[in-house]
């Protein structure tokens, strides 16, 4: 019988600069890699790069200690600032 471990999903929002034309952009993405320039699909590699799961538990807990916790819908749109699915 094999034994499933459950680990919480990273997500990472990745900043990018194209060396084809003046674009600069973001992408949140669960790993720190390569994305396309969304103005004349070249690739690029993020020039940097941060855990964003990190930055909302933080987040979470420290409304928590000041006595205002977040709803579930204000979590949702912090993991997904471009907007809802």
């Amino acid at each position: 019988m094999t034994t499933k471990v459950l680990r919480e999903m990273r997500f990472f929002r990745n900043h990018y600069l194209c060396d084809a034309c003046p674009n600069e952009w973001s992408d949140e993405m669960t790993v720190v890699g390569t994305s396309y320039c969304p103005c004349c699909e070249r690739a690029a590699e993020p020039y940097d790069s941060e855990p964003i799961i990190e930055a909302i538990e933080a987040l979470i807990e420290a409304q928590e200690a000041a006595g205002f916790p977040l709803h579930d819908s204000d979590i949702e749109d912090m993991m997904n600032p471009m907007g809802r699915v």
